[in-house]
């Protein structure tokens, strides 16, 4: 088992001393994640989602297990397959260079989990997701499976924002990357799950809870770009923040890596200031402390799992 809430870096030595610094939180994970590691890659390879090496190298079963320790077996299953497939999608269909192809394949999909119909001809990755939904109908109701719909839709939006600089071959400005990234890196998804054991917050509570969950994921999001940046350098892939950082204000890797650091630090702080607002208000009800909760325990689970992950190398 891999050291607990230690994260390994990879690429250039200045990005190792910036990440040195980065705080974390200690995460034991899941009492189960050889299992859960194991049972995603049995997962992946049925349904023919990618070859060997790129499933086992997405490690998502520990980043389940790091991320949703706190849940049943099942659900933890159902996360690490989710966390798969997303990483494998994104792979094949996120990174395109076709604007229409990218809106039929993810309205396709979407449809697909707002039905539950699919067609004979149905490609891989459409059956995988209909085996999720299903999984997830079992532990949901109809309500639970239209958010869920919904939050893929933000996925497949995150695509389309992107997909001016990619074709460019540019960074985006550093606004623009703080606005797609929440939406663009698909962890609203994963967020979702964390409601199934509780249900999801009331109504009046909803558009805070929005801002938690965007403030979230883009944390997870410097945190990955900062691992997986000398792999996407040699790609050409311009969606980093390490890229966005050297491109728009001429910082060389060294200070970008630290500047992210730092932003990492003041957006954490400002994150955690606003869960335990929620926490402490006199109107939050104990389901919706159990959603913060869930996403603190990503936040910090994402951290300790990222160095860990064979894709980023």
């Amino acid at each position: 088992m891999p050291d607990e809430g230690i994260a390994k870096p990879s690429g250039p030595t200045s990005i190792h001393s910036a990440l040195a610094r980065l705080y974390r939180e200690p995460v034991a994970a899941h009492a189960s994640i050889k299992d859960i590691q194991h049972r995603t890659e049995q997962w992946a390879r049925g349904f023919s989602l990618s070859t060997p090496e790129e499933i086992d190298n997405t490690r998502s079963g520990w980043c389940a297990a790091y991320t949703h320790h706190y849940m049943a077996l099942e659900t933890c299953q159902i996360a690490a397959d989710l966390i798969c497939w997303l990483f494998l999608y994104d792979d094949c269909y996120g990174e395109g260079r076709e604007c229409q192809t990218m809106m039929e394949v993810g309205e396709r999909h979407v449809q697909l989990l707002r039905t539950g119909e699919i067609s004979q001809s149905a490609e891989p990755f459409e059956q995988a997701l209909l085996d999720l939904r299903e999984r997830l109908e079992a532990l949901a109701d109809a309500r639970f499976l239209n958010r869920f719909a919904n939050s893929l839709a933000k996925f497949h939006s995150g695509w389309l924002f992107e997909l001016p600089y990619r074709l460019a071959g540019k960074p985006p400005p550093m606004f623009c990357y703080q606005r797609m990234r929440p939406w663009s890196i698909g962890l609203h998804t994963l967020f979702d799950l964390i409601e199934i054991p509780q249900g999801p917050p009331f109504e009046p509570a909803c558009d805070a809870f929005e801002e938690l969950r965007n403030s979230a994921a883009l944390l997870c999001a410097y945190v990955n770009d900062m691992h997986s940046f000398a792999k996407e350098r040699h790609a050409g892939d311009p969606i980093n923040l390490i890229s966005v950082l050297t491109y728009e204000r001429g910082f060389d890797v060294a200070t970008a890596a630290e500047a992210v650091v730092d932003e990492y630090h003041a957006q954490y702080a400002a994150f955690e200031n606003r869960c335990t607002a929620v926490v402490r208000a006199a109107e939050t009800t104990d389901r919706e402390r159990a959603v913060v909760q869930g996403l603190r325990a990503w936040v910090h689970g994402n951290a300790a799992w990222s160095g860990l992950c064979g894709r980023y190398h």
